[in-house]
């Protein structure tokens, strides 16, 4: 088995019931922490160029952009809460990962269950800290110097991760993703 099939296989896996109370109460708090560092971020003075940017990209109403109430399609919700939640550099972080993964994993994760709906808590729970892992076992296999791309591109992993369990995506889908 290589590194990628574990890494699946993991994600796959986890379940809630397996989580420790520990992770749950820090999944809850780190989440909450993402909106409200996003939220604060709504307010950077780039955001409505950001906004206008993010329009021109496509239509739909399938997420809404945090601070603004602005509906957008999915992907363009997802990118412009991540920068929020980037733009404040008071989102929580790995340390010995240098990952900023709930700034990418959050906002997929919340604009996702509010596109599809009927994602519970547990489940919401489940998808963030098993994306988490992801992005943070990527992250700490990483032997070259540190780069600026790794924590986002690490946490864009875990945000994908985060998406197929969300989506309960099989194996292979997971893989390819």
């Amino acid at each position: 088995m290589n590194a990628i099939d574990t890494l699946v296989a993991h994600l796959l896996r986890t379940r809630y019931e397996d989580l420790p109370p520990a992770a749950v109460e820090a999944a809850k708090t780190f989440i909450l922490d993402a909106v409200g560092v996003g939220l604060s971020g709504s307010r950077h003075p780039r955001m409505p160029s950001l906004r206008q940017a993010a329009q021109a990209l496509g239509q739909g109403a399938e997420a809404t952009v945090w601070g603004s109430g602005e509906r957008l399609p999915l992907a363009s919700a997802v990118m412009l809460n991540a920068y929020q939640v980037f733009n404040q550099e008071f989102d929580a972080i790995h340390d010995r990962a240098v990952v900023h993964a709930f700034a990418c994993i959050v906002p997929a994760a919340l604009g996702y269950a509010e596109r599809e709906g009927g994602v519970d808590g547990p489940r919401l729970i489940t998808a963030v800290a098993a994306g988490l892992d992801f992005a943070i076992y990527v992250a700490l296999a990483q032997r070259a110097p540190m780069r600026f791309f790794r924590p986002a591109m690490c946490g864009g992993l875990g945000a994908t991760a985060t998406l197929c369990k969300l989506g309960g995506l099989d194996e292979s889908a997971t893989r390819d993703a």
